[in-house]
């Protein structure tokens, strides 16, 4: 059985006590654009991003992503692999 719960970490993106200080909500990421694509992050039905959504510490800087870390085929997954070279 996997320990995997898809809200689990639900709260990072959501304004509340347990939200990281660089966590944004998902109004604040619909404002924003991949830094793989350049597409904009797209509000889900569900109050989150739809497609998911990955964040990089680049040396300090937050760089946002498509897609889920565990998925393979998203803007994070390419970025990773053109940064491993």
């Amino acid at each position: 059985m996997s320990s995997y719960e898809a809200n689990a970490n639900r709260s990072m993106f959501e304004p509340n006590e347990n939200r990281p200080s660089w966590g944004l909500s998902p109004d604040e990421f619909t404002k924003m654009a991949c830094d793989y694509c350049g597409k904009p992050f797209v509000a889900d039905s569900a109050g989150g991003v739809s497609g998911g959504l990955t964040v990089l510490d680049d040396n300090g800087t937050k760089r946002y992503y498509h897609g889920y870390d565990f998925q393979r085929g998203n803007c994070f997954d390419k970025a990773l692999q053109e940064l491993d070279g």
